[in-house]
């Protein structure tokens, strides 16, 4: 584990870092260049609790690195699986949520796609998630306030700390 961010890019670079600036730009820019770095099934071991659907409502993706998304084929109990979803282009997603369609989605074969809604990227299920068939969705936050002060950020491992701090420094 580091000391603060702050303090382990001023060891790393000096005293020349007291007088630069955009400090807390270039660790968020690392952190975002780190963990599209990693590997998606590291960052799943980390993630937080994901974010759960039950009410066909579409999910605000701004700021978030999308990590796995899934959706229950049944309702609760033994017989309910959840299905990992299939991201889809728009165009494709269109014809999978058309219920005349040959390329129609099950509950067996959920997809997803991600729609733009006046700058708000939204991620969206077929078929809809219900509170029997709910979606779940992993995510990585990315930051978007100031991380100098913290010793860790979440949904980070902690081994890759450093190399936030190293890019930081290159991008200082």
């Amino acid at each position: 584990m580091i000391a603060t961010f702050e303090n382990t890019i001023k060891d790393l670079i000096g005293d020349t870092y007291t007088s630069m600036t955009g400090e807390a730009d270039a660790l968020n820019a690392a952190i975002r260049w780190v963990a599209d770095a990693l590997p998606t099934e590291l960052l799943l071991k980390y993630a937080v609790a994901p974010a759960e659907f039950t009410d066909g409502s579409a999910y605000n993706t701004k700021n978030k690195k999308l990590l796995r998304i899934m959706r229950r084929d049944e309702a609760g109990g033994a017989g309910g699986k959840y299905r990992e979803c299939k991201a889809l282009e728009k165009d494709d997603f269109e014809k999978a949520s058309d219920t005349n369609s040959t390329y129609t989605a099950t509950k067996y074969t959920p997809v997803y796609t991600l729609w733009n809604e006046g700058g708000t990227p939204n991620l969206v299920f077929y078929p809809q998630s219900t509170s029997d068939q709910k979606g779940l969705v992993w995510f990585f936050d990315y930051p978007t306030s100031t991380q100098l002060t913290q010793t860790s950020y979440s949904g980070l491992p902690v081994t890759a700390e450093l190399a936030v701090c190293y890019k930081a420094c290159i991008l200082i």
